[in-house]
């Protein structure tokens, strides 16, 4: 009888020790449950932002020098409209956008890294354009804390599971059903056993990227969000030592708008861009949106950088 009742002393310490995260303890349990989900591998790989390399155009290209000598406007200084953009007549311009980091558990730009332009796609990309397009309206609202909104959303975190303020943040810049379909969908945290099998037969880079945003996703569900643990978690530690060596850093890329775009991050909050609009396109100019763009990188271990409508012109660093 003594037996059982110590027995039962410490089932309910350790059931008391994992309920203090918040329903972490059923979140995890669930999570091993799946073990045995034949399509758990398949859902963990179903990414919501999909834009690769391979959606860039690398036909057409203008080479690295081009406009090496040429005179750039400021971008800051030319008409702004909030539904149709930056008006642009032919010439040259450059400008810092702020960039958000869309893929966990990859290394964050080098010097190295050459990035052409690909457009926004995948199952999430209409609410992810929502939250960097609606940020431009709301400028009290911290870049860090739309980056969070951001890896919630790549790591397929419910939002109904997110903590107060981040819930407060996303209100603002989504809609209502918008933010219903975000805590209808989603996948648990995983146990370490349960994700290895799932991921056990995926490329090392994707493992990666599997396991960071697991981790990423016990830091969501347990209300504990600190942004430098969730920037190590999403940021592999070191330098990228192996690059695209399909593209060069400064490669000219073309874009819809019949203009052409050169990405240089300086880190994957800041993206330094220049842009050129032919004289062919009329001396009326043209419109440039920064939203739906991705910065993407030929390496898959290198981070895609979601551009934005927010630019900064006074902190381009020896350009």
């Amino acid at each position: 009888m003594k037996s059982i009742l110590l027995l039962s002393l410490a089932l309910l310490t350790v059931i008391t020790s994992y309920e203090q995260f918040s329903g972490l303890k059923d979140k995890v349990f669930n999570g091993a449950g799946k073990l045995f989900d034949k399509g758990l591998s398949k859902k963990i790989m179903n990414e919501p932002i999909t834009t690769s390399f391979n959606d860039c155009d690398k036909s057409k290209v203008l080479p690295v020098e081009f406009g090496k000598d040429s005179v750039k406007k400021l971008l800051c200084s030319v008409p702004y409209d909030s539904a149709k953009g930056f008006l642009l007549t032919p010439g040259f311009y450059k400008a810092v956008a702020k960039s958000f980091c869309l893929h966990a558990g990859t290394y964050a730009p080098s010097k190295g890294d050459g990035y052409l332009y690909a457009p926004l796609k995948g199952p999430k990309e209409q609410l992810v354009y929502k939250l960097i397009n609606n940020w431009k309206n709301h400028p009290d609202i911290n870049q860090r804390d739309l980056q969070l909104l951001l890896w919630a959303v790549i790591a397929r975190t419910k939002f109904k599971d997110l903590d107060t303020r981040l819930k407060l943040v996303s209100a603002r810049l989504l809609s209502e059903d918008d933010i219903d379909e975000l805590s209808n969908v989603g996948i648990e945290y995983l146990s370490d056993a349960a994700l290895k099998k799932a991921i056990n037969n995926l490329p090392t880079p994707l493992q990666r990227i599997a396991e960071a945003e697991n981790s990423m996703r016990q830091k969501f569900y347990a209300a504990n969000v600190d942004y430098n643990e969730m920037e190590s978690l999403a940021m592999l530690a070191g330098v990228q030592t192996e690059t695209g060596n399909e593209i060069s850093r400064g490669l000219w890329t073309l874009l819809p708008e019949g203009c052409y775009i050169r990405y240089m991050p300086y880190n994957y909050t800041k993206t330094y861009i220049e842009i050129y609009v032919p004289y062919t396109l009329g001396v009326n100019g043209i419109y440039f949106v920064g939203v739906g763009k991705v910065a993407t990188p030929a390496n898959i271990s290198s981070q895609r950088l979601a551009q934005s409508n927010v630019i900064t012109c006074d902190d381009i660093i020896g350009q």
